[in-house]
């Protein structure tokens, strides 16, 4: 039985100076009246009324009880109707930049979380590029960290680390012999996007660069992901990017003792004397998520 429902039907029961009255007024039964109030004297192991045939009072404790239970009862029905009226508030339209398509993957389960929360709530997810600027139509930006952005208009949350991997298609695993990973890089096919090119390469924990573009570069994770599964090279991205290639074995981790150096993904927004309490709503709720996926989640804190 709930702890409210039996302290509002003892206070109720108090007021109306009746079990019957207090049934009406709360549309029960009789019967459960006397249930709740049986179940709360014995959760508090006292007895709160003295009841007769023709009267009913409280003891010494229950007007204690009953004093200290109004209040709370009331308390508790300013905070609801505060938190609703702050749930009705929160309106207009929000607008999230995340990477594509495993940024919208990771963010769209929480946003829609958002939007049943906040029915006047509308949300634009953007799809953004991983080394854009905050465009400043946007509310709130996940990126991996901007090295060299240092604006004093943004403030940056660190949200999780990750690092990229490798992965190929089983024949082009079994074509060139890389069962036992120990195959020279120099002669395979990285399928290295236009971006990891522009950012000087992807450099690995063993202190290796990989920077040496294939045959076929491509702007997107998304079409060097579908080259690997295609059998034409090795894709460096991270897990989250693969996972259904993976489980449906279309892809498969090669030389699993080398990743990128791990990178931290960060939540940038405005950096404002009033923070939007949606955006305030949304960075608690993304630092509450545990990314598996990636690793260890970093520890912060929202100003």
């Amino acid at each position: 039985m709930e702890w409210y429902s039996a302290i509002q039907t003892f206070v109720t029961v108090v007021e109306q100076h009746s079990f019957a009255k207090a049934a009406i007024a709360l549309h029960i039964s009789n019967s459960a009246v006397s249930k709740r109030i049986t179940w709360l004297e014995e959760q508090l192991g006292t007895q709160l009324l003295i009841r007769s045939t023709r009267q009913l009072n409280l003891s010494e404790v229950g007007l204690r009880f009953y004093e200290q239970s109004k209040h709370w009862l009331e308390q508790f029905e300013m905070m609801r109707a505060q938190t609703t009226e702050t749930a009705l508030s929160f309106r207009g339209t929000y607008r999230v930049g995340v990477p594509a398509p495993a940024g919208g993957n990771l963010m769209t389960p929480l946003l829609v979380e958002m939007l049943n929360a906040y029915p006047k709530l509308n949300v634009r997810l953007i799809n953004t590029v991983g080394i854009q600027l905050p465009d400043p139509s946007l509310d709130v930006f996940i990126s991996r960290e901007l090295i060299g952005f240092d604006s004093n208009s943004y403030k940056a949350l660190p949200l999780f680390d990750y690092a990229t991997k490798l992965y190929a298609s089983p024949s082009y695993i079994a074509k060139h012999g890389l069962g036992d990973n120990k195959q020279n890089l120099d002669n395979l096919e990285l399928l290295l996007t236009e971006t990891q090119l522009q950012m000087g390469g992807i450099k690995l924990n063993s202190g290796r660069v990989l920077n040496k573009a294939s045959r076929l570069v491509c702007d997107t994770p998304e079409s060097s992901i579908q080259a690997a599964i295609l059998g034409f090279g090795i894709v460096v991205v991270s897990q989250d990017m693969v996972i259904d290639a993976l489980q449906r074995k279309q892809l498969q981790l090669v030389f699993p003792h080398l990743e990128s150096e791990r990178r931290r993904v960060y939540a940038y927004y405005p950096n404002l004397k009033y923070v939007n309490p949606v955006t305030q709503d949304f960075l608690l709720r993304i630092r509450q998520l545990s990314f598996p996926q990636f690793g260890k989640t970093a520890q912060s804190t929202i100003d």
